[in-house]
């Protein structure tokens, strides 16, 4: 019976994922976010990366 929880749990996830991704773009398409190449930047030095 583990077999249909898992299943469930899995659309659930897909569809808060799905959900994510259309909150990000109606936020980068109301001007908000950040280029990707200050993203990544922002990324590397969090991580202690060099440029």
């Amino acid at each position: 019976m583990q077999e249909p929880l898992d299943e469930s749990a899995s659309v659930r996830e897909s569809q808060e994922i799905v959900q994510a991704v259309r909150e990000g773009e109606a936020e980068i398409e109301a001007g908000g976010g950040k280029p990707v190449d200050e993203a990544f930047a922002d990324i590397r030095s969090k991580l202690g990366w060099p440029e």
